[in-house]
């Protein structure tokens, strides 16, 4: 293994109820106070601190990477290099997919998506 590292991230889910609010709205039985799903506070998770063992090999010139859970890894785990947060890449990465199967990929987010849009109106 070349590296392996606890980077951390913060995230947190906004309140899809209230849109963040913390405000009730029609799809509570009391709309005249706090969200019943986040208690007014607007958050449905509210940000914490994730850690993650970042694993790296290099076999035969390929370079091979991935991460986990730091609570998901039960075998032992010797780290290369300090802990460090978590950033973003910047820029997109290529995408190698022949087009009929990016066509397929797509239909495929349409339908996800309409049919979240069909759930949400029901």
């Amino acid at each position: 293994m070349e590296r392996g590292c606890t980077p951390s991230k913060e995230r947190g889910l906004r309140c899809n109820r209230c849109e963040g609010k913390g405000i009730a709205d029609d799809y509570d039985e009391d709309a005249s106070g706090d969200c019943s799903r986040c208690c007014g506070t607007g958050w449905y998770r509210e940000a914490g601190k994730l850690e993650f063992i970042v694993f790296r090999f290099r076999i035969a010139d390929q370079v091979y990477c991935w991460h986990q859970p730091r609570e998901l890894v039960k075998w032992p785990v010797e780290l290369t290099d300090e802990a460090e947060a978590w950033q973003t890449e910047q820029e997109e990465k290529p995408l190698n997919m022949n087009q009929r199967k990016f066509a397929d990929a797509k239909a495929l987010v349409r339908f996800v998506i309409e049919k979240h849009n069909i759930e949400r109106m029901n």
